[in-house]
């Protein structure tokens, strides 16, 4: 079983094409938000490859801290990091830097839920004391716990 969450709708438009290219050879869920997806209107600028199977960086930094979601919970995750950079005691954000570099997180889009990028966690786990899971479904049994 593959399942998969797009967090915007770019991202769904690359999974509904990889999906139809018949790449996959399993059963294939693909779960995405009722209403719009959070973060339509600020990621549409970035243009992620789309990677089948893998997890990815969408903010990469020099802090310890690391929030990992899928689906639209990514653009709760990006929202946080968003608050946490303008009400930070450092709260003036540099900018010959990027908007990434001035967050105080890392931010990882799972991408695929099952199956999960186990290598890709792997290293997290060595790089990040601090994991913050993002994820809309339940407590029991879903990625928090899978994760934890």
């Amino acid at each position: 079983m593959t399942m998969t969450a797009p967090f915007n709708e770019q991202s769904f438009k690359q999974i509904l094409s990889w999906a139809a290219s018949g790449e996959n050879k399993h059963p294939l869920a693909i779960r995405y938000p009722r209403g719009k997806f959070t973060l339509d209107l600020e990621m549409d600028a970035l243009k992620l490859d789309f990677k089948p199977y893998k997890a990815q960086f969408l903010a990469k930094n020099e802090s310890k801290r690391v929030f990992i979601g899928y689906g639209n919970a990514l653009g709760t995750a990006w929202q946080t990091a968003k608050i946490l950079a303008q009400n930070s005691k450092n709260s003036v954000l540099n900018l010959s830097e990027t908007f990434e570099q001035n967050l105080d997180a890392n931010i990882v889009n799972l991408g695929f839920i099952k199956p999960l990028d186990k290598e890709f966690l792997l290293s997290l786990a060595r790089d990040f004391k601090t994991w913050y899971i993002f994820s809309p479904s339940a407590k029991k049994g879903g990625v928090g716990e899978i994760l934890s």
